[in-house]
């Protein structure tokens, strides 16, 4: 340990005090003070209840959470507030220390609290208060450093999807294709082939029962068509069209590989983080349908809502919880060109319409049968997916490497506070580096 450092506990340091209820009455959404719930600001007040700024501590609800106040506030009753000897202390550096003890770990309960003695029991390390202003005016600058340097890398990722975005949404209008389809008029249009490929599947219909017409498209909105193109359904292209097991697998260290929707990235799968299930599980999971290289799966629950990939060549994989899988019809639809509409504007609208605000969205499947998908000929399918290919290897590329970059911030900001809080970021020898850099 540094010299002049203690090790102390938190309840050494600091006092986590009770906040106080505000009825509405006094709460003003202009009112000149800040009225704090567990996890940041709720309303204002013209009232407060501490009169200088302090650290808020979530006591119930976003339990553990942790916020610095402005300079006069009102503590709700669902948070703690600090209280410390500001002759020994730096309010801000508290705050650093408090931000990296992971107080939410002790939240317990159904409506997750924390006891305060818990907080208290943690021990820390803590220089003199001089050191302590040192160490937070040099997290300062840094952090302004860090903070310029990731607000231009999530940017640089918002372009690189945007463009993403803009080139799919841009091809399932028919723009992207516009001057190919003007050289290329004497192609079959796409509603001909659709009706052709319907009419076979009627005759070819050896189930049980009476042949049920796939349902047609519906839309929230008018879609506007290119020549030659006509509106198509999911039911309608599709072969087969079926849900995932509605319950949660069985994980394995390892075995056969059981996707999820953390996996699912716009058009493709991200598999550099996967599970596994036993043989047996992979077998009940596969009883509706072996999912196929080809075959596109869509997520259709919870946060991961409304994305859609196609399975790569030479993955063997089941069904995980909150996806869906689609077999296309490959004579009128390619399952490449299918994901790009699934994963466009135009898609993405109908599930905020269908979703609305719910707390925990998830699609019917009928509603996603019956899709409004822009179909274009067959050929030029081809030459949209060709297209959106190039860019997409593009835009991917630029995704991972700004993805990367901002995961090397993160892990910088880390080791800073790391340094901090052992006492290497102020220590003779790096304070003597810092002043020959400037």
């Amino acid at each position: 340990m540094r010299a002049g450092w203690q090790e102390k506990s938190i309840g050494d340091i600091l006092t986590l005090e009770y906040g106080k209820p505000l009825p509405s009455s006094s709460r003003n959404a202009n009112g000149k003070y800040a009225v704090y719930g567990a996890n940041g600001i709720k309303d204002r007040s013209n009232s407060f209840y501490v009169e200088k700024p302090s650290i808020i501590v979530g006591r119930k609800g976003s339990a553990g959470e942790i916020t610095l106040t402005e300079d006069k506030f009102w503590p709700l009753d669902v948070t703690y507030y600090v209280t410390f000897d500001d002759t020994k202390y730096d309010l801000q550096f508290l705050y650093h220390l408090l931000s990296q003890q992971e107080l939410t770990k002790l939240a317990k309960g159904i409506k997750p609290g924390i006891n305060r003695n818990e907080v208290y029991s943690k021990t820390v390390r803590v220089p003199p208060l001089s050191e302590q202003q040192r160490i937070v005016a040099t997290l300062g600058e840094a952090f302004t450093r860090l903070a310029a340097a990731v607000a231009n890398a999530e940017q640089n990722l918002k372009n690189a999807r945007e463009l993403r975005e803009a080139s799919t949404n841009a091809a399932i209008a028919g723009n992207l294709t516009q001057a190919w389809r003007a050289s290329h008029s004497e192609i079959e249009s796409a509603s001909l082939r659709l009706d052709t490929a319907l009419t076979q599947r009627r005759r070819d219909w050896e189930g049980t029962g009476s042949y049920k017409e796939p349902d047609a498209p519906i839309a929230a909105k008018p879609v506007e068509l290119p020549s030659g193109w006509t509106l198509a359904s999911p039911e309608q292209l599709s072969t087969h069209i079926v849900d995932c097991p509605h319950k949660t697998p069985k994980w394995t260290k390892s075995g056969e590989l059981c996707l999820r929707t953390t996996n699912f990235r716009p058009g493709f799968l991200d598999l550099e983080f996967v599970r596994f299930v036993s043989q047996g599980t992979y077998d009940d999971r596969i009883m509706r349908l072996k999912p196929l290289p080809g075959d596109v799966v869509y997520s259709r629950e919870g946060g991961i809502l409304g994305i859609a990939c196609l399975i790569p060549a030479g993955l063997k994989a089941c069904l995980g919880q909150r996806m869906m899988l689609f077999r296309m019809d490959i004579s009128i639809v390619l399952p490449e060109y299918f994901v790009g509409v699934l994963n466009s504007t135009l898609i993405l609208s109908e599930v905020k319409h269908l979703v609305g605000g719910a707390a925990s969205p998830h699609l019917n499947i009928r509603d996603i049968r019956r899709f409004p998908i822009p179909l274009p000929p067959i050929a030029e399918q081809r030459e949209i997916v060709r297209r959106l290919d190039a860019i997409s290897a593009d835009t991917r590329r630029l995704e991972k490497l700004y993805e990367r970059k901002l995961a090397e911030l993160a892990s910088i900001k880390r080791s800073l506070f790391q340094m901090a809080f052992s006492g290497a970021l102020t220590s003779p020898s790096s304070l003597a580096t810092q002043e020959a850099a400037e």
